[in-house]
């Protein structure tokens, strides 16, 4: 399918049918020690979130290392957004819904696991789907880690603005030009959002926002310019941005139940109200689980 952090990935099937993802690794040939496959088993089998890929397993016999993680049939939240630029994502709504969903996954690691390296997998889920993100990751890494080879919580927080970002504009972290020029999304899109000009890095795929998405859209592309500062201390914690975007999509949700009593969805103000206040709670009231392998 694919490569991971640490080897190849491979499509698989349990015997009782599951369909799984496994990354295998052979520590010989890659030069790893078994100490860094144990570690990570150990970190992960602690890992149970609706928007954290799961560790179902593991194998290991001499050299050969592999991990069992849950299947995404959907394919990745990158793959999505910048291979086949599904209509899936091709609303604000969605996107919003996207970025709050990969927030909650960080903020549970943080909560739970400490600072991670940005090479976890996340995943979003909405009614019966699910996405996961995965991309390459030198390009979300923060500038610390270059500096001064430090990660904490901050370097996280760099990389997941990287991620609004192309929410945000549809480009890739680092991408090219017609005339081969490259260009790292923060110089490209940063700049335009700080003077005040939005709706010029947004997707031009997307359908304009109306007012309530604007705003909500206006406020995911300020938090992500603070998620990219270059002083980790002047990054927010995942714990802000988590209730930021939830105001955010907030918004979209309120618009959403608008229409939906203007074409007549609704008998009733009360009935309406009932149903932005379920969608509200729906949104506010997830909270992260945690359970054994």
């Amino acid at each position: 399918m694919g490569a991971g952090s640490a080897g190849s990935v491979y499509r698989g099937f349990l015997d009782d049918g599951r369909e799984v993802a496994i990354e295998w690794t052979n520590v010989t040939k890659k030069g790893f020690q078994d100490r860094m496959f144990i570690n990570e088993i150990k970190t992960l089998r602690h890992f149970h979130h609706n928007n954290l890929v799961g560790m179902l397993g593991f194998y290991a016999k001499c050299s050969e290392c592999a991990l069992v993680y849950e299947y995404m049939k959907n394919g990745s939240l990158f793959y999505l957004l910048h291979t086949i630029r599904t209509s899936t994502l091709m609303s604000w709504n969605t996107r919003l819904k996207a970025a709050l969903d990969v927030a909650r996954g960080i903020q549970y690691l943080h909560e739970f696991a400490g600072p991670q390296m940005p090479n976890f997998f996340l995943r979003m889920k909405f009614q019966t789907s699910r996405m996961m993100f995965s991309a390459p990751l030198v390009n979300y890494v923060a500038p610390e880690y270059y500096l001064r080879n430090s990660l904490t919580t901050k370097s996280d927080v760099y990389g997941y603005g990287i991620v609004l970002l192309e929410l945000l504009s549809g480009y890739k972290a680092l991408h090219w030009d017609e005339d081969g020029s490259r260009h790292y999304i923060v110089d490209v899109v940063v700049p335009r959002i700080v003077r005040g000009e939005i709706d010029q890095p947004m997707d031009p795929n997307m359908p304009i926002p109306t007012p309530l998405e604007m705003r909500a859209v206006t406020d995911m592309a300020c938090l992500a310019v603070q998620c990219v500062q270059i002083e980790a201390g002047s990054r927010p914690s995942m714990t802000d941005i988590v209730d930021r975007l939830r105001s955010a999509l907030a918004q979209c949700l309120s618009m959403l139940c608008d229409n939906m009593k203007a074409n007549g969805s609704y008998n009733s103000s009360l009935a309406l109200e009932e149903e932005i206040a379920r969608k509200i709670t729906e949104e506010q009231s997830r909270h992260p689980r945690f359970t054994w392998l």
